[in-house]
Parts: C-alpha cells; structure tokens; sequence
C-alpha cells in the first residue's frame, strides 16, 4: 500500500510563511476538494477555534524550545491517518516557524518515527541571506525587539547549507524541496507555485485576495521609531502606534526609504560569511545555475545606499502628536461644539 504523502513546511520566518498559513487555514474545505488536506487534528483548539498554523506540533517535538499547548499530545500518527482517510484526501500539508529551530537531533528522530507511515517531504524557501536580515530584523522590533540593527547584524547568522543539513540527516536530500523566495515566478504568485508543488493546477474557487502577502514588513523609519519606542510602551499604546501608521501613512502613503539598513561593509561581511555555504546548496539542489542566488556583489557596492536616517524624527513627531491628541480627546467629554 502506497503511504500517504506528507508534506511538512519548514517556515523560515520572512519568506511568505504567514501568508502560506493563512491561506490554508481559511480555504480548508476548498483545499479539501482539490485533495490537499491542511489538517485540523494537529492545530491548537482555543475557544472553540483552530488555529492557522501547526506550532503546536511542532513544540510538542521540541522544536523552537516552547512548550506545547495540544492538549493530547500523542497519536499524531493516527490522528492524522484518520482525518487523511475519512476526508478522502490526495496529500497532506503542514507549516510552522517553529520547525526552523532544531535545537536537537532528538526532534527530528522523534518527528520521523511518529509519521513513519507516511511518505514525508520538507519543504523550504530561502531569499539571500542580506535581504533575510533586514526583513527578520524588521519583524522583530514589530514584536518587541529592542536591540539596535549593528548589534543584530553582528549575532545573525543565517547559514542554509547547516540547516538544511540537519533534515537531510533524517528525511534524505532526496526528501527536501528547496525553492528560492526571491525568483520572480516564485515570489509573484506564492501560494500558486506551492499548490502547483502538491498537485493542485486548478485555482478556481479562490479570490485573488487570498493570494495577497498577511504580513508585510515596516518602512526603515517605522521600524527605527518602534524598536526605540518599544522598550517605553506597552501592549495597548502600541496598538495605537500601529493603528496610526495604517490610518495616517496608509491613506498619503508617503515615499519612505527603500535603502538598505546595511553599510557596504556590513553587506560584503554578509555575502563572504555564506559564499561557500551558499554555492554548496547550489551544487545539491540547483546546479543548473550558475548562483545560488542573483548577488553580484561588485556591481551592487556601485549603486548601494545606506539607510539615512533624516525622515525619523518627522515620524517620531508626527505619531507623539497623534497619541497626545488621541489620549486628550478619550478624555474629553463631547459637546455639541464637536459636531458642527
């Protein structure tokens, strides 16, 4: 008997992670009709409500180093088998974050014994590693990150060929399908190119705004305001920070800077510390090109520019004003001055 095909999503944070999730969290039954099964048996259950991803999962094999909060943490397998058959499904789909951070073999000798029965496939996207740490660095400091980039930069580390290495162990190269994140066929229709990867041609039934990015990244000025601001504020002030950035520079959508939070010293670190790593996944997974990714390093240094930081204390001005104001007025009683 043929196993069932399971394809486990190994989420590197900033390569369409949130977006993959969602999209199958909210299109389950669709996905059903077309044979992918994104399981429900192994997501967390609060309140009467699933949760889009399968971190969870994940933890409970010690992934990430969190703790699991399933309540039944055993039986995957079998869960999953009786969900897979009484759906009818072709294949079967499953992302998280937390995969990325093997912090022990024992979590992937663990996870390979429980779907033993099942015909198991990784899959990963990767970007270049300079463009990978400006977007995390970003993501961070909207989660609360303090620390400055120069600091960030200096502990990062961002080395594929090593992490990629530790599932190959386990599942074979064979097993792992590596796509590039930053090709432009890849990255302009994601979530087509990933349904194409388990068997899916047919994309009738979904709106094209399920296709769009969930969590795209701040402006280098937002995220400078925020990292300082982040350390002052808490949950509630920084919603309206936030909410004001969606209102305000939403609506006059301002030209914000697009340079690079690197130095030209920072990003010749960057491409010597992986050049090596880099060009030995290409040999694996990608020898008919001629890089890993598109980095010509010499011809960027040309035309680099570093982030300047001028713009930042409009911003900084700008928002205090609008919290001020906003804080000023929940306190105000209103009169009938306010509606003429």
């Amino acid at each position: 008997m043929k196993k069932p095909e399971l394809f486990i999503h190994v989420g590197i944070h900033k390569t369409g992670t949130t977006s993959i999730q969602h999209f199958f969290h909210r299109n389950y039954n669709e996905l059903l009709k077309k044979g992918v099964l994104y399981p429900k048996s192994l997501r967390k259950i609060e309140n009467g409500l699933v949760h889009f991803a399968h971190h969870d999962l994940a933890w409970s094999f010690g992934f990430s180093g969190n703790d699991s909060r399933l309540d039944n943490k055993s039986d995957f397998s079998k869960r999953l088998m009786n969900e897979f058959i009484r759906t009818n499904s072709k294949c079967i789909f499953i992302s998280s974050e937390a995969f990325e951070y093997v912090h022990s073999k024992n979590s992937l000798e663990k996870l390979k014994k429980e779907f033993k029965d099942f015909d198991v496939k990784i899959i990963m996207y990767i970007r270049r590693q300079d463009k990978l740490l400006q977007s995390v660095y970003k993501q961070r400091v909207k989660t609360g990150f303090t620390v400055e980039f120069n600091k960030f930069f200096r502990k990062s580390n961002f080395n594929y060929e090593e992490k990629i290495g530790f599932w190959e162990q386990f599942f074979g190269q064979e097993n792992i399908i590596i796509k590039l994140f930053d090709d432009p066929d890849i990255k302009s229709n994601l979530i087509g190119n990933l349904l194409n990867d388990l068997g899916v041609d047919d994309l009738k039934g979904f709106s094209e705004e399920e296709f769009t990015n969930k969590n795209e990244s701040f402006s280098n000025e937002h995220t400078l305001l925020i990292s300082q601001l982040n350390a002052y504020t808490n949950s509630q002030m920084k919603g309206e920070i936030f909410k004001f950035f969606k209102e305000y520079y939403g609506e006059i959508k301002p030209v914000f800077s697009d340079d690079s939070f690197l130095s030209k010293k920072q990003l010749k670190i960057i491409f010597n510390r992986h050049k090596k790593s880099n060009e030995s996944l290409r040999k694996k997974y990608f020898p008919e090109r001629e890089q890993l990714f598109n980095w010509n390093l010499e011809e960027e240094l040309k035309t680099h520019k570093s982030f300047n930081y001028k713009n930042v204390p409009d911003l900084m001005l700008d928002t205090f004003v609008y919290l001020l104001r906003n804080k000023k007025d929940s306190k105000s009683p209103k009169t009938e001055e306010d509606d003429i």
